[in-house]
């Protein structure tokens, strides 16, 4: 617990209704949670090449997958934290539209 949040706390314990405000704060701060679509695509020659569509600019690569899965973890979490230590909205999928798009051969051949 930093010094603020002690001091802070200090003072919700003298005041009861300083404590619920105080606790419900924390809760509703924590309880909030982020989901996120991960991409991973072999990467040649080899390892795996990862991204998050919603989050442009976030890449990372991993020699196995299990490494590029760890690696967007991090990569994920440290995208978050500076959106949110510059005030900026984090997006959640639901801002999004995902839609796949079909073209026939001929169509490749006319282009």
């Amino acid at each position: 617990m930093s010094d603020a949040t002690s001091r802070r706390y200090s003072k919700a314990i003298s005041n009861p209704s300083l404590m619920q405000k105080w606790c419900c704060d924390r809760v509703d701060v924590m309880s909030e949670t982020f989901s996120f679509r991960a991409i991973v695509e072999p990467d040649e020659p080899n390892g795996f090449h990862g991204f998050v569509p919603l989050l442009p600019g976030l890449h990372t690569y991993g020699a196995t997958l299990q490494a590029v899965k760890k690696n967007l973890r991090e990569a994920i979490l440290c995208h978050l934290q500076g959106l949110k230590k510059d005030n900026e909205h984090i997006p959640k999928e639901g801002d999004a539209l995902e839609m796949v798009q079909t073209f026939s051969q001929e169509e490749l051949i006319d282009a």
